[in-house]
């Protein structure tokens, strides 16, 4: 049993399986999200962002839990540099492109707010969701 438990332990340890890793974080958030849980969920986002770091989806859904869980500053600071990047899913940057404005829109900054909706706008110019946004 302990020969078991411990040969269990080294797989899931291995590089390789960072990505299962970060799925069961990922599912974690999400059922601490449906619960409503909004620090607990961004503490499991922030565990598969940091197993599976290129995936993009994790960062917006920890933005997503700061967000509902009314830390905008926290939101700011988690999409500021890869709203940057110029690579993403592209669901993935759009949804971070409404939680960043809008985490400056409940802040009452409203210039800082449609600066990002518009950038926005000229990289995804058919999104609606951004126009009804601005």
């Amino acid at each position: 049993m302990i020969i078991l438990l411990t040969f269990g332990s080294a797989l899931w340890a291995q590089p390789g399986n960072a990505k299962g890793r970060a799925a069961t974080f990922a599912d974690e958030g999400r059922a601490a999200m449906l619960r409503k849980e909004y620090a607990s969920a961004a503490d499991h986002f922030r565990n598969a962002r940091q197993s599976d770091p290129r995936n993009m989806t994790y960062l917006v859904e920890e933005a997503k839990a700061w967000f509902f869980a009314e830390d905008y500053d926290e939101v700011i600071d988690i999409l500021q540099g890869p709203m940057r990047r110029k690579k993403g899913k592209w669901e993935a940057k759009l949804t971070a492109y409404r939680l960043y404005g809008g985490a400056f829109d409940m802040q009452e900054k409203y210039n800082a707010a449609r600066k990002i909706f518009r950038k926005g706008l000229r990289e995804y110019p058919r999104s609606g969701e951004l126009y009804l946004d601005l």
